[in-house]
């Protein structure tokens, strides 16, 4: 049987500051030499921790990297997010979705993970595959369950089986020209502009799946 120090050990909550930190050396890491040149050494080494503790919390660089990816997705259009339109209507909903998607997608830090698995692809095939579990994955599921819970209240109307679908367009639709502007590093749209296009977007999936007179303001 343990003694009580050595069960207050195991039990010790994990610090989440410890785990920003390896997260912010892994990423840095990542885009100063590459994915397969950060070694799991120099990772600890830069946040200044042991490799046990490193291992202690991610198994590997490919479990590091999907980490850092979902935490930078997490930081936009996370939980939180979703949790906060519980009250709001559709319309406004998508809004902020689409508000809050357009600035992760163009965020500088964002736009690099991409070019990182673009310029590792040949050496570290995995990373896209990782990217598109934590990333795209994760934010279609969550906005498949924003569309069912409006779907349930009565305010939009689809199958089952196109919620996918609905998805993958308006997700799409809203990246549009800001997204292409990042990822060629061009200046963004002036706000006003990415404003209206945030709310066409909107109006466009409203209109093929609002429930008539149902209350979307």
């Amino acid at each position: 049987m343990l003694n009580p120090s050595a069960q207050r050990a195991r039990g010790r909550p994990r610090d989440p500051e410890k785990d920003r930190m390896i997260l912010d050396a892994a990423t840095a890491l990542f885009m100063e030499r590459g994915f397969e040149a950060s070694s799991m050494e120099a990772i600890a080494e830069r946040a200044g921790v042991s490799k046990m503790t490193l291992y202690a919390r991610f198994k590997d660089k490919d479990a590091l990297f999907a980490a850092s990816v979902q935490a930078k997705c997490e930081s936009f259009v996370g939980e939180s997010l979703f949790t906060a339109l519980a009250g709001e209507s559709v319309a406004q909903g998508l809004a902020r979705i689409a508000r809050s998607f357009v600035a992760l997608v163009t965020d500088p830090g964002a736009v690099s993970v991409l070019g990182l698995i673009n310029r590792e692809s040949a050496r570290a095939p995995q990373l896209a595959g990782l990217f598109f579990d934590v990333a795209v994955l994760r934010m279609l599921a969550r906005m498949q369950e924003f569309l069912a819970l409006h779907i349930r209240a009565g305010h939009l109307a689809m199958p089952p089986e196109c919620l996918a679908g609905a998805s993958w367009r308006f997700l799409g639709a809203v990246k549009g020209e800001a997204h292409l502007r990042a990822m060629l590093t061009l200046p963004p749209p002036p706000s006003a502009s990415l404003e209206a296009h945030v709310q066409n977007c909107v109006q466009d999936f409203l209109q093929l799946y609002a429930v008539p007179k149902a209350e979307l303001r």
